[in-house]
């Protein structure tokens, strides 16, 4: 079986994940010897071809949709959008929006000049909403951040820096609303604590008490992205 490597420092064991992006992911503490992987998908064989069966079938499911969409449904904010789609005589792509109405014009023929556009839209669309839900969730658990970075990630929904800077997947924007603020608050209680120890644990607790449940959710939220947005 295919995987990608994924090496993390803060990785105390091997963990293996199926994603819509990059398929089967193992990720290993830095100076794990590499070798014995093998080793590890041996002892998950089985939960190994399960997964992959599932996976293969989202995948075929996937390649089913159409690259450009015709809609995009983003969960978290209750949104549906209609997209059209209008050659013009400009050799670039834009976007105009009114209402729940998307107008990419200008040389469309150009697909990775949509996706490109598309993308750009979406992105500040979640700097936006991210803007306002760190502004929310920092005056209520007394912490602040040095910066925002709004990222198109293939396998991290968010991240939290040393220097207190947040990243967050901009995907998040697909998920249920109780899952991205999950997630928000999850790096946020990182500035308090930058480890995955029961203290930190216990801090999302406080603000989260069902965090067990939507960390566990999120392991398969990747099935929820749009094709668009995993090209």
């Amino acid at each position: 079986m295919e995987y990608s490597i994924k090496i993390s420092n803060r990785a105390k064991r091997v963990n293996l994940k199926f994603t819509a992006e990059e398929g089967l992911v193992v990720t290993v503490p830095k100076r794990y010897n590499k070798k014995k992987i093998p080793e590890v998908l041996a002892r998950h064989e089985l939960w190994l071809n399960k997964m992959n069966k599932k996976f293969q079938t989202e995948r075929q499911q996937r390649l089913n949709e159409p690259i450009l969409p015709e809609k995009i449904i983003l969960t978290a904010l209750n949104e549906k959008w209609h997209v059209f789609y209008k050659q013009t005589a400009i050799s670039t792509v834009r976007i105009k929006q009114k209402e729940n109405v998307i107008v990419v014009y200008g040389n469309i023929k150009q697909q990775n000049l949509c996706l490109k556009a598309l993308r750009n839209w979406l992105k500040e669309k979640a700097r936006e909403t991210f803007k306002a839900l760190l502004k929310k969730h920092t005056s209520n658990m007394q912490v602040d951040y040095t910066s925002l970075r709004v990222a198109n990630q293939k396998s991290r929904w968010g991240s939290c820096s040393s220097n207190k800077s947040i990243s967050l997947n901009m995907k998040m924007l697909f998920l249920a609303e109780n899952i991205m603020n999950y997630v928000i608050i999850h790096e946020l209680s990182h500035i308090t604590h930058m480890n995955h120890s029961a203290k930190f644990w216990d801090h999302v607790n406080k603000f989260e008490p069902n965090y067990k449940t939507y960390d566990k959710e999120l392991r398969s939220s990747w099935k929820n992205i749009p094709r668009f947005m995993l090209m």
